[in-house]
């Protein structure tokens, strides 16, 4: 059977899995851009385009691959130790060679996704001559190199020899662009590299490759040095020296605080070698003594007390001359060891300003060839995805197939005018959870199967001869078997010795083999199943509940692996992300989705936790959906059937109800257009109506009576098909 490709929303998250495997970088959806958070560990960021085509993604993973490089195999302390940007830049050029390769090895295929993420970055920033056609040291750029010093604040064109110290240092930069597109053999034009006079010591310089960070900067270095560039532009100041004294007055404090710390130690040494000379001293040794002869003696316990006394008084008064001797030397260091904090304090407010100047300079002055290339990417392919029509999300949905069978048309759907495309916030705060039984959960089940046993059997008869007509064929003119009633006149022609063929007057009873059936149930957990389900006088979470522990004992008995899921959201988590009032306008939701597994396929016990008590929010229908579908299309059974159980309309609060509705709906018809793959979906609507405009395959009941006749309603449109496999 062919694979099953019904979820194109797990590209983004499969990538960043992938990434986090090979490299062990974490990469995380959230948002709307591409950002790299540098704490402990680093972080990737990816927007969330959960249904772009696979050509749209692959800028986005040529961009989150070389940012995962960088984390991967860069040492952040090389770089940092670069004393000016014209250092850095040149730095991080040859080294961007460096980890790309290195990548290679570790991801291959990365070196293809790389060249394609960076040339239509440049192409939409750039066009097609993403570099100066005139070079800035030939007379013809001259003009170039004035206006852009006329520009910066404080150059002097009237100065010869500064007018062509700037030449020269923004032709490196041209220069460094040129070697990226050659050494990485894009396809864009490359100009006059071939004839340039920097080409050979680009080229020397860095050959052989570099093979770490360090071999990198040493190149960068050498290409400098040999062409005599120095870095005289204003914003060339990097002021990393703000880092080394913040360093270097920290060592200066320990110092200081070492001799002073010393300086009392000899003092209290000098005390006590004075105090060990005294008569004193002597004569606390011999009431010592006594006291050890005489243990019982209590004039010699008063003896020794008194002699401690004298001694400990001649030991003050000697300590306290020693110190007075020596006051304005440890007056001195104190002093001399508070200015030093007070001075370090000071450094090291500024090394921590200097800091965050230099993490935004290093990010306004990237290295890459197109400034900005990766930030238009994103925003190109967020405009593409969002202005992306229902009918045209859905047609790429199918075109897998080319049957053309998804359509928006025929039950009328939900009202998708306003919706948008499904764009999460964030997911890390997203989980699974599993929920354990209790006393009062396996008290409930017992009561609800007791009370529905002849609903459970019925079900439990109705499929399994649903089935086994399924199952079983007569076979004619068999070899061998009972004789066929039909056949009785050809046998009596040839008893009567007739020229009749009597191998094949047989019928049998062929059984085919059981095709292999996976079921799974999902149940909505919001708020709202705690309504009342019609006239039934049950809440619709309670005959959720009780229609869940029937089919679970009805697929148990048939001998059908099944699992039982849940969802709801975490509102309270939403708390801990960060996101301003626009962003709930432009996100599809920002609650985090929380997910229940009640009883898993491995599990063989009953399903009691259904009942347990858990926390009932929000629903996010559609993600339920899909999570739920995607573990069921994990299995090796050539049947899988998905049934939701729920009351209808997906909300969430801060949340687009519209584009969560479109979500439902969209996943619902992708998920059913694979339905020739063996995946099916359906619904059980639990007093509602509402779920037959999501679900093609959709039964409504108001109580638990109504369970057989619903699922049987659902399963023969599904099971009818395994005789025929």
């Amino acid at each position: 059977m062919a694979s099953l490709n019904v979820f194109p929303a797990c590209r983004m998250r499969a990538f960043a899995a992938l990434v986090t495997q090979e490299l062990g970088v974490q990469v995380r959806m959230r948002g709307r851009e591409i950002c790299v958070r540098l704490g402990k560990p680093p972080i990737i960021f990816l927007p969330n385009l959960e249904y772009a085509r696979e050509m749209d993604l692959l800028p986005i993973y040529g961009f989150c691959l070389h940012e995962a490089a960088h984390i991967a195999f860069t040492n952040p302390k090389i770089g940092a130790k670069a004393p000016n940007y014209l250092v850095k830049i040149i730095h991080n050029t040859v080294e961007d060679e460096y980890i790309e390769r290195r990548l290679e090895r570790n991801f291959p295929g990365a070196r293809a996704m790389l060249t394609h993420a960076y040339v239509e970055g440049i192409k939409l920033v750039c066009g097609e001559h993403p570099v100066e056609k005139i070079s800035y040291i030939a007379p013809e750029g001259r003009d170039k190199v004035l206006q852009y010093m006329k520009s910066v604040v404080g150059m002097d064109i009237d100065d010869a020899q500064l007018v062509e110290d700037v030449a020269r240092r923004l032709e490196i930069e041209r220069a460094a662009k040129l070697w990226i597109l050659a050494a990485r053999a894009y396809p864009i034009p490359l100009m006059d590299w071939e004839s340039h006079p920097w080409r050979v010591v680009f080229e020397e310089a860095t050959t052989p490759h570099a093979r770490s960070t360090r071999e990198a900067y040493e190149q960068a270095l050498r290409i400098i040095e040999r062409l005599g560039v120095r870095p005289v532009l204003p914003h060339d100041a990097r002021p990393i020296e703000k880092i080394s004294e913040a360093r270097a007055a920290k060592d200066r404090v320990r110092e200081a605080r070492r001799l002073l710390r010393l300086a009392r130690l000899e003092v209290e040494a000098e005390a006590r070698k004075q105090s060990e000379t005294t008569p004193e001293y002597a004569a606390l040794n011999d009431a010592v003594e006594r006291a050890c002869e005489s243990p019982d003696s209590a004039e010699a316990m008063v003896s020794e007390q008194q002699a401690r006394d004298k001694y400990e008084e001649a030991c003050r008064q000697i300590r306290a001359e020693v110190r007075e001797r020596r006051a304005s030397e440890i007056k001195t260091l104190a002093k001399d060891s508070s200015e030093k904090s007070a001075a370090a304090r000071a450094a090291k407010a500024m090394a921590k300003q200097a800091t965050e100047l230099i993490k935004r300079r290093d990010a306004e002055v990237s290295p890459s060839v197109a400034k900005g290339a990766m930030e238009a990417v994103v925003e190109a392919q967020i405009k593409a995805y969002k202005g992306e029509g229902l009918d045209e999300e859905l047609g790429t949905a199918s075109s897998a197939k080319g049957d053309g069978e998804v359509t928006t048309t025929g039950r009328p759907g939900p009202d998708l005018s306003d919706a948008g495309k499904y764009m999460p916030l964030d997911r890390s705060l997203d989980r699974i959870e599993k929920i354990a039984a209790t006393p009062s959960s396996k008290q409930a089940y017992d009561a609800a199967r007791s009370t529905h046993a002849r609903t459970i059997y019925e079900t439990i008869e109705r499929l399994r001869r649903l089935r086994s007509s399924k199952l079983t064929k007569i076979k004619h003119n068999a070899p061998e078997g009972r004789l066929d009633r039909r056949k009785t006149a050809a046998v009596g022609l040839g008893m009567a010795g007739a020229p009749v063929d009597l191998r094949h007057v047989w019928r049998a009873l062929s059984v085919k083999n059981d095709a292999k059936v996976a079921m799974s149930l999902l149940i909505d957990c919001s708020g709202s199943m705690g309504g009342s389900a019609g006239s039934s006088g049950q809440t619709r979470i309670a005959l959720a509940r009780q229609a869940a522990a029937c089919l679970a004992e009805v697929l148990s008995t048939l001998g059908i692996p099944h699992e039982i899921l849940g969802h709801t959201t975490h509102d309270a988590d939403a708390e801990k992300l960060e996101f301003a009032p626009a962003d709930l306008e432009t996100y599809s939701r920002v609650v985090p989705f929380r997910g229940y597994e009640f009883k898993s396929f491995t599990e063989n016990a009953a399903v009691v936790s259904v009942f347990s008590d858990f926390p009932m929010q929000s629903n996010l229908d559609g993600e339920a959906v899909e999570w739920a579908a995607r573990r069921l299309a994990a299995r090796r059974e050539k049947t899988k059937l998905l049934i939701v159980i729920s009351d209808g309309m997906p909300c969430a609060e801060m949340s687009n109800s519209a584009e969560l509705e479109r979500h439902l709906y969209a996943t619902a018809k992708r998920i059913e257009a694979r339905r020739d793959d063996g995946l099916h979906l359906a619904a059980l609507g639990i007093g509602e109506e509402r779920v037959r405009s999501f679900y093609a395959n959709a039964e409504v009941i108001n109580a638990v009576e109504g369970l057989p006749a619903a699922v049987l309603g659902i399963v023969e449109r599904v099971l009818a098909k395994i005789g025929s496999r």
